[in-house]
């Protein structure tokens, strides 16, 4: 259908064309080693936007969930999935290390929002899927609480500088 838009260049439609064969191949491997890996698990949301508000703060918190799978075993646990496009873009400093290493924030982040929601959204499993080679790159949420502390704190820090009229964290000397 997107080779026939009308809206569409001539050029559009050539790359469109000579793609369309290794394109449907790419998805369908992705989608096939996606299935294999969460064999039995149900699609509980996809690209949902949550939200939740910190108590006794004007501060609030957002992220566009791309997957949350239930776990067939329990009811009420979730895998929180972040699709990447390669494995450079997963992130490597996962874990809160020391104040001098900054860490990746987006899945502490993630599952401090789905924990608060009014209907709890219980993170069993967490991970990156490297849509290229079909790979799930684990995090270990038991060695994970410290990084979501961490990740509060940073935000509780940045509110207070913004809080404080003060707009840049870089020394000008």
């Amino acid at each position: 259908d997107a080779i026939k838009t009308e809206n569409n260049s001539y050029l559009a439609k050539e790359l469109l064309d000579t793609t369309k064969d290794t394109l449907k191949e790419f998805i369908l491997k992705t989608v096939y080693s996606f299935s294999k890996e969460f064999n039995g698990y149900t699609v509980y949301n996809s690209e949902e936007k949550y939200f939740y508000k910190l108590p006794d703060k004007n501060i609030l918190l957002e992220g566009t969930v791309d997957c949350i799978l239930q776990n067939p075993s329990e009811e009420n646990s979730f895998t929180l999935i972040d699709f990447k496009s390669s494995n450079s873009s997963i992130p490597s400093n996962l874990y809160f290390e020391d104040e001098d290493n900054l860490f990746d924030f987006q899945m502490p982040m993630y599952i401090y929002i789905l924990n608060n929601q009014k209907v709890p959204i219980d993170i069993s499993n967490c991970c990156f899927f490297n849509i290229k080679d079909g790979k799930p790159t684990w995090i270990e949420l038991e060695n994970f609480e410290l990084t979501i502390t961490k990740t509060l704190d940073y935000i509780n820090s940045y509110s207070e500088f913004i809080n404080n009229g003060i707009t840049s964290f870089i020394s000008s000397e």
